[in-house]
């Protein structure tokens, strides 16, 4: 077995690296079933299988059966179906029984393997098996969440979780990679690769490390600058301490001068015994970074351009997501659009017909969602009950024989009334702002964290913290500076750093 570990600093295209070595090994002749690619998310392994198959048409994407994620990879070899894990009534039934708030962890925690939502004593007895370590342990971390009524409460409730899954013989996800660890079986294969390594969790390093010791050749590549999920559980230590040969990528072909300068000297401060020391280039291209005190949205134009807005906290994007609807601006946030499609079909399909085209029944229906019973629309119509799939209504189609009483002179905002006013403010103020909500929106909203990956032309980064991460820091700068790294280097071309009037932020790298 031979090992490489590959360090990927921001853009320098650690990802196209990765799926060369999968190029290399087809052309070598290596079966697309006896490759190994791991990723860190579902949508990264998708994009390897879709570029291996436009570079090799006679593969089908099913060839390529262990390209995913190691839950994946677990979740199949051990033959697992939906009856088997844990589901949205299972986590109601025991919020029932244990008398807690627990739900099933939405897609974003899930890629973490989180086993938990909502309730902080399952969260704590989740991270001690993630992190493998005793309950009391993690107990009395500092960064775990307070527990009101202590450690006895918590046994109490591992002991219920574990019963409760037992009795009805379920799985979570943490305990498909304990199980799957276990059996000491895994696929042999002739090439393994391993990325976004410094996120994965003690269980799933011990995971890898079973499937590395069957494998010819091994790969493992992450960024330990960008190792900031160890509230989930993540080891990046573990990352760093592994043997083999040392490859450093150091041409970014993402981040541009001016922001390169700023987010090294950050990272930089992490003390040499924490990290790996890294020189890596910025793109040929100087860009701009700019401090700002506070920030009025109309300021910028994030009208017709690229635009990530990342904030460190959930609060702070509901902040910024309040101020965005005032000024009129198209936005999503985690991939939603801040007005729905349905919505904005309904408006565009009633522009439609007032001015005498024909719109499908899809269209009807969405504009009859918004209309109210017997203003807009007539008692029994509002579903389109006799109404044919395949066909095209006119506004007269509507008004003669489908129950439609909006008049035809009618504004949308007039003839949908069952619309609440903020909304119906927001997307007129979107309209006279020339939005073009017929395409995905240029703003786009995130935390920090879930932005790892992602990058954009330019990058509007607020500095507020939290009071917990405030506390976090203070015991350990390390961790706090590599997630602002993160954030500052998604910056394509102009990164923006705020300051707001808040009790917490993270002024003394910016602002010193």
């Amino acid at each position: 077995m031979t090992t490489k570990k590959i360090f990927g600093p921001p853009g320098t295209g650690k990802t196209h690296t990765l799926l060369s070595i999968v190029e290399e090994a087809l052309d070598n002749g290596i079966e697309p079933n006896k490759i190994g690619y791991f990723s860190f998310t579902q949508k990264a392994a998708k994009e390897a299988i879709s570029r291996a198959v436009d570079r090799f048409p006679q593969y089908d994407k099913k060839d390529f059966k262990y390209f995913r994620t190691l839950h994946s990879l677990a979740y199949i070899e051990l033959g697992l179906g939906n009856d088997s894990m844990m589901d949205d009534d299972d986590y109601k039934e025991l919020s029932d029984k244990l008398n807690i708030k627990v739900s099933n962890p939405n897609q974003k925690l899930k890629q973490y393997g989180v086993s938990w939502q909502d309730d902080a004593y399952l969260q704590v007895y989740d991270l001690s098996r993630i992190k493998q370590v005793s309950l009391e342990h993690q107990f009395m971390h500092p960064d775990t969440p307070f527990l009101k009524d202590g450690e006895i409460k918590l046994r109490k409730i591992a002991r219920g979780f574990e019963q409760y899954k037992k009795d009805n013989k379920f799985m979570d996800f943490t305990d498909m990679i304990i199980e799957y660890t276990k059996r000491k079986v895994t696929p042999r294969f002739e090439v393994l690769i391993i990325d976004e390594a410094q996120d994965l969790s003690s269980i799933q390093w011990d995971l890898v490390e079973l499937l590395s010791r069957s494998s010819k050749s091994v790969y493992i590549a992450g960024d330990d600058d960008q190792a900031v999920f160890k509230w989930a559980g993540a080891s990046p230590e573990r990352f760093l301490r592994l043997k083999g040969e040392q490859v450093i990528l150091n041409q970014s072909y993402r981040v541009p001068l001016a922001v390169q300068e700023k987010a090294v000297n950050i990272i930089n401060r992490i003390p040499e015994n924490e990290r790996v020391m890294k020189n890596w280039n910025p793109r040929d291209f100087q860009g701009l970074y700019k401090k700002h005190n506070f920030v009025f949205f109309n300021n910028f134009n994030l009208h017709n351009n690229d635009w990530l807005i990342l904030a460190r906290t959930k609060y702070h994007l509901d902040n910024v997501e309040k101020e965005l609807k005032k000024t009129g601006v198209f936005y999503s946030r985690y991939d939603k659009k801040s007005i729905s499609d349905r919505l904005l079909n309904a408006i565009i399909s009633w522009t439609d017909i007032s001015r005498g085209k024909s719109v499908s029944l899809k269209s009807v229906k969405d504009m009859y969602s918004y209309m109210k019973v017997d203003e807009d629309v007539a008692h029994g119509f509002k579903t389109m009950p006799r109404a044919s799939d395949t066909a095209q209504y006119t506004y007269e189609d509507l008004k003669n024989n489908y129950g439609l009483l909006a008049k035809k002179d009618m504004i949308w905002r007039e003839s949908m009334s069952d619309i609440s006013d903020s909304k119906a403010q927001y997307v007129k103020k979107m309209l006279e702002n020339k939005q073009n909500l017929k395409k995905d929106p240029d703003v786009r909203l995130s935390t920090i964290h879930a932005s790892k990956g992602g990058q954009a032309s330019n990058v509007l980064l607020f500095s507020d913290t939290s009071s917990k991460a405030d506390e976090a820091y203070r015991r350990n700068k390390s961790d706090e500076r590599r997630v602002f790294y993160v954030g500052m280097t998604r910056a394509k071309e102009q990164l923006h750093v705020v300051r707001s009037e808040t009790m917490y932020e993270f002024g003394e790298l910016f602002w010193s």
